[in-house]
């Protein structure tokens, strides 16, 4: 069992992080309202399962 690799995450995957919304600037003075990454704060298109930005997994919430 010593010769085994020991596995470590080379990125964030392991994470998991829950889709937030945020307001984020908008053209000039602007601002909108969009889901984001909770833990680095990218924003997040409805089919990704991976942030873009850090890696973390995106967890979201069932529609009620």
């Amino acid at each position: 069992m010593d010769d085994l690799i020991k596995w470590e995450p080379q990125d964030n995957q392991h994470l998991t992080a829950k889709v937030e919304m945020m307001a984020t600037p908008w053209g000039g003075s602007g601002v909108r309202i969009i889901p984001c990454c909770s833990l680095c704060g990218h924003a997040a298109r409805g089919d990704d399962k991976y942030c873009g930005r850090c890696g973390a997994r995106l967890e979201r919430k069932e529609a009620e």
